[in-house]
């Protein structure tokens, strides 16, 4: 493989994140047939009495090319963003080439604008605390709450994307459902990507689908209801495939699945890229979820134990993004890759 340095990068992974991380590996040097292209590190993370962390990098790492795998959200939003700056620094101290945080989900990324006097926009903190490290390069996330949020950083930073994964489950899972589908939007903010959604069947299935756009109203954090509906004559007798980048706790979606039983839709299926599924008011995500009789799919981009899947395999699906990172891991590392033809539709 002409111009490609046989200097392994380095696929560092916290507890959370250490399975997906060594299967990167492995698919990673499955790519390479002369040498191994990559090495797995752990960052073993301690913490104090206080609740302190101290993060140190179990082996060396100096002058290689870093990609730290975090997911933020485990053990909590605020816990895992200091353990990825913590982290962050001591790779630089340990004379790391470069570091690409790899982020499958990012928290605080719903805090992107002033919606009011007086409140910040979380959103670009977040990005200016990890590039405040001087050996952060580049940036590697899923499926950004909106795609703009690109420019709240300095340096690159690629937003891939679940779209083809879901499409891609359905089409062979479901292909006998095709002819019968419509995909929705939740509100005009994922409109745009659902058209893409729609589109991406239609240039593999040869179908025509029609789309559906819900103009959602939202009176507070988690909660909202359907206010006009484009479309809405698409939904009688159809299978609907709903697409949004994330579920919390899943009260913006009961009022939804009413609207559409009202509307005389047939099945529903939902699609996220991140289940984050919070408990409130004493209910689960889980709970609400599974009362829908929709099936939900998610992806890994928040890691979920064995246990849990099984215990909630009758309404939920859990899709593996180590494909996905492998490939954009790849791209972003060989002279000349391209991470855009990944995501293109």
């Amino acid at each position: 493989m002409p111009g490609i340095s046989t200097k392994p990068i380095t696929i560092l992974a916290s507890e959370s994140t250490e399975a997906m991380g060594r299967a990167i590996c492995d698919r990673l040097n499955q790519k390479t047939e002369t040498f191994n292209m990559a090495r797995f590190v752990m960052v073993a993370l301690k913490q104090f009495a206080n609740h302190e962390f101290i993060a140190t990098v179990t082996e060396t790492i100096r002058h290689t090319d870093v990609y730290f795998l975090h997911s933020l959200h485990y053990p909590d939003p605020c816990t895992s963003l200091m353990q990825l700056l913590i982290t962050n620094d001591a790779l630089k101290r340990a004379s790391a080439r470069s570091i690409t945080p790899v982020l499958p989900y990012m928290s605080f990324m719903r805090q992107d604008r002033k919606e009011h006097e007086r409140v910040p926009i979380t959103a670009k903190l977040i990005f200016d605390l990890i590039e405040a490290n001087r050996c952060v390069k580049h940036i590697l996330v899923l499926d950004l709450h909106a795609e703009q949020e690109q420019g709240f950083a300095d340096g690159p930073v690629d937003n891939l994307t679940a779209l083809k994964l879901h499409a891609k489950y359905f089409m062979e899972k479901y292909a006998d459902l095709l002819p019968r589908i419509a995909v929705l939007s939740p509100d005009f903010g994922r409109a745009k990507y659902v058209k893409r959604f729609a589109k991406y069947i239609e240039k593999h299935a040869g179908l025509q689908i029609p789309v559906i756009i819900c103009d959602k109203d939202r009176f507070e954090a988690n909660k909202s209801s359907p206010g006009g509906i484009i479309g809405s004559e698409y939904a009688r007798d159809r299978v609907i495939l709903m697409c949004d980048d994330m579920v919390d706790t899943g009260g913006s979606v009961l009022p939804l699945v009413s609207m559409l039983e009202q509307l005389g839709a047939e099945r529903l299926f939902m699609f996220f890229a991140h289940g984050v599924l919070s408990m409130k008011d004493g209910i689960t995500a889980e709970s609400r979820l599974r009362a829908t009789g929709a099936q939900v799919i998610i992806t890994n981009s928040i890691p979920r134990t064995a246990a849990y899947e099984d215990e909630n395999r009758d309404w939920l699906t859990i899709l593996p993004l180590e494909d996905l990172l492998t490939e954009s891991i790849y791209e972003a590392w060989i002279p000349g890759g391209s991470i855009s033809k990944i995501n293109s539709h």
